[in-house]
């Protein structure tokens, strides 16, 4: 039987964490997506399938290096930007699969730091 790699273990970690968090009106699921070279958020109501609000390291006005923990903060602090924009206030943290560390975390704090609630 082969292993799994990396990526198919972190899917199927991200697939647990969803049966249990679903993002509504009044408290969205503020989702990660990280690669190697950028990263990405977006607050997202599950109920009516929307996206609220993004933000990422591939955005023209952002014009740094998305692979480090520098640009993970400043995207935290963009996103809790916009989302507060937008009247939302409390979300749901979902990791996406990746273990609470390095750039996932930098991003969950900067977005505390900016005003969000999780």
């Amino acid at each position: 039987m082969a292993r799994k790699d990396k990526n198919e273990v972190r899917r199927a970690v991200h697939t647990r964490i969803r049966k249990k968090i679903t993002g509504t009106a009044e408290r969205p699921r503020l989702a990660i997506f990280r690669s190697v070279n950028h990263i990405y958020a977006q607050v997202i109501d599950d109920v009516k399938g929307v996206t609220l609000a993004s933000a990422s390291t591939t955005e023209s006005a952002f014009d740094k290096t998305g692979g480090n923990v520098a640009a993970a903060k400043e995207i935290g602090r963009l996103i809790a930007e916009r989302a507060k924009d937008k009247g939302v206030t409390k979300v749901v943290f979902d990791r996406g699969g990746y273990i609470y560390h390095g750039r996932v975390r930098n991003l969950a704090e900067a977005a505390r730091e900016a005003g969000l609630e999780f």
